[in-house]
């Protein structure tokens, strides 16, 4: 991810990260919670242990969607904004 504006937190599906977890110790899962929100607040990439490196893509990628999604959604909306404004300043 870049160093653009980033989303103010991240989805965990059910149906994706589940089943994931459902292989992980408790301890795993805090582990790899954390790793999830330092990669999305901080764009941190994460030094796991071998058990759970192999599962860091699968995040990583939701994490990934989600921001692009999310960073289209506010351009989306900034150009609306800037759109309003130009409107209004012509009428002005």
């Amino acid at each position: 991810m870049s160093t653009e504006k980033r989303p103010p937190g991240v989805m965990l599906y059910f149906a994706e990260t589940r089943p994931l977890l459902a292989l992980m110790s408790d301890e795993e899962r805090g582990q790899i919670l954390a790793a999830v929100f330092d990669y999305a607040e901080y764009d941190v990439k994460p030094e796991l242990s071998a058990r759970l490196s192999p599962v860091w893509p699968f995040f990583q990628q939701m994490v990934d969607r989600d921001a692009e999604t999310y960073r289209k959604k506010c351009e989306k909306a900034a150009k609306a904004a800037s759109a309003r404004w130009e409107k209004k300043g012509e009428k002005g």
